[in-house]
């Protein structure tokens, strides 16, 4: 499954599950440590920061520089690993639970375009806002960075 209809799924998810006044989806952007964050959520309040890692392909989860070890390095309140449903069955769903109750993500399967949450992530209290620019100035300023 590619990528980007992985974070539709997921964008439209959050917004469901979340139905908060105040919210921000953020596309793509890099944190100061010039990571990659898939998609940044905010939910309601700055300290409600979610950062989800969408991953085509079961591989990429253990992948050093994807999956479990980008989630290991990003600064959020909440953090997700997404996987399409059809990438996981018996050991590998096992595996990915392990880790995800471990480490305090997060986990959702996506199907096509439907989102459905296996695991609940832990909250990690702060304002980690501050690592994310483009997402800290369009939740305080909206519509300025798309601005000409």
């Amino acid at each position: 499954m590619k990528e980007y209809i992985m974070k539709e799924g997921i964008k439209r998810f959050l917004v469901r599950k979340y139905r908060q006044m105040s919210m921000y989806v953020a596309p793509e952007e890099s944190d100061d440590y010039g990571e990659r964050v898939d998609v940044i959520f905010i939910e309601g309040t700055a300290r409600s920061l979610h950062i989800i890692e969408a991953e085509p392909t079961f591989g990429r989860c253990f992948n050093p520089n994807h999956g479990f070890a980008q989630l290991d390095r990003f600064r959020a309140n909440y953090k997700w690993l997404a996987i399409p449903k059809n990438e996981t069955y018996e050991y590998r769903e096992s595996a990915l639970r392990g880790v995800c109750n471990e480490y305090g993500f997060g986990l959702i399967y996506v199907y096509q375009s439907q989102v459905r949450e296996i695991i609940q992530p832990d909250k990690t209290t702060g304002n980690f806002l501050e690592d994310y620019p483009f997402a800290k100035l369009e939740w305080y300023h909206p519509n300025t960075r798309n601005k000409k």
